[in-house]
C-alpha cells in the first residue's frame, strides 16, 4: 500500500515537468491503473466478514467435588467465495524429571496452542484441513457436514424444547432473554436461557435455523445451568454447574496470511482436477 502511493506521488510530480503530451497520458494511465487496483485490494479485504464460536463448560474433577472450567473458541472468516474456520489445536509435552538413581523427582508439562484450518470452497461439500496458516498442502479433504458435527456443533438441537416450559422473556437494549424450565431429570438441565440479537442477523453459523427465522433474530447465546445437587445417602454432593455457547463477532488478524492459504487451495484442487 506504501509502495503504491509513494509511486503514485512520484507519477504526478512528473506530471508537472514533463511538456509532452504522450508521455503525460501514459503517466496518467499508470495513475489510473494503480489506483484501481489499490482500491481493488481494500475492497477484497474489507470483503471478510468475522464471527467467534465460544464454548465454556465445567466437568467434574476425580474427587467429585468441584468443577474444572473449560473453554475454548473457532473463528470462522468468510468472503463472498470461500469460508475458513480456524481451529485450536493444543499440544502436549511431558518430560519427567529423576534423580541419579533413576528416582522419579517431578514432572513438568509444556502445552503448546497451535492454530489449524479447514478451508471450505461455498456451497462445495468438501474442504480441505491445514495444520497451520503457512502450510504448503492441505493435510485431508473432509466433508464440511462431518467437519461440523465434530467440531462446530452440528446436528446438537439446541431447539429442541418440546418438553420444556417458557417462564419468562426479558426485552433489553441490545437483546431478548428467555427463559425456559426442561422436564426434570438427571441428564436434562434445570434452566435454559437463549439469547437473541437483531443487530447480528447478518452472521452466516446458526445454533437453530428455525428459530432464527421464527423469531427475526440471531440465537447467539446459549447456557444450560444444572443446580446444585445436595448429598444423599447413595451419593456425594454435585456443585452448580453451567453450559455457555456464544457467538460474537471475531477481529480478522493476518488477513494476508488467509487470502494466501486461499490461494494456495484453490491452487491445489485446480491442480488435482
Amino acid at each position: 500500500m506504501v509502495v503504491v502511493i509513494t509511486t503514485l506521488l512520484h507519477a504526478v510530480l512528473l506530471l508537472f515537468m514533463i511538456e509532452k503530451p504522450y508521455v503525460r497520458i501514459l503517466i496518467l494511465t499508470v495513475c489510473t491503473f494503480l489506483s484501481f487496483n489499490c482500491r481493488a485490494s481494500n475492497s477484497s479485504f474489507k470483503s471478510f466478514t468475522g464471527e467467534t464460536l465460544a464454548f465454556r463448560w465445567e466437568n467434574l474433577r476425580a474427587t467429585e467435588t468441584e468443577f474444572i472450567t473449560e473453554e475454548d473458541s473457532i473463528s470462522i472468516f468468510r468472503n463472498k467465495k470461500h469460508t475458513i474456520y480456524r481451529i485450536p489445536s493444543y499440544h502436549t509435552v511431558t518430560t519427567t524429571n529423576l534423580n541419579k538413581d533413576g528416582d522419579f523427582l517431578s514432572e513438568d508439562v509444556n502445552t503448546t496452542l497451535k492454530f489449524r484450518y479447514f478451508v471450505q470452497k461455498n456451497n462445495e461439500i468438501y474442504g480441505s484441513i491445514y495444520d497451520s496458516i503457512n502450510a504448503t498442502n492441505y493435510k485431508q479433504r473432509l466433508l464440511v457436514d462431518s467437519f461440523l458435527i465434530k467440531y462446530a456443533f452440528k446436528n446438537s438441537k439446541f431447539d429442541n424444547f418440546e418438553n420444556s416450559r417458557k417462564v419468562s422473556t426479558l426485552h433489553e437494549k441490545d437483546f431478548i432473554k428467555e427463559t425456559y424450565s426442561p422436564i426434570k431429570g438427571e441428564t436434562h438441565p434445570d434452566t435454559i436461557y437463549l439469547y437473541f440479537s437483531q443487530k447480528l442477523q447478518d452472521f452466516e453459523y446458526s445454533f437453530s435455523s428455525r428459530l432464527d427465522s421464527s423469531k427475526n433474530s440471531k440465537l447467539f447465546r446459549i447456557r444450560y445451568v444444572y443446580n446444585a445437587i445436595p448429598p444423599q445417602t447413595d451419593r456425594i454432593s454435585i456443585p452448580r454447574q453451567e453450559y455457555l455457547f456464544e457467538l460474537k463477532r471475531a477481529n480478522i488478524i493476518g488477513q494476508d496470511s488467509i487470502r494466501e492459504l486461499i490461494k494456495l487451495n484453490d491452487l491445489l484442487l485446480n491442480s488435482k482436477k
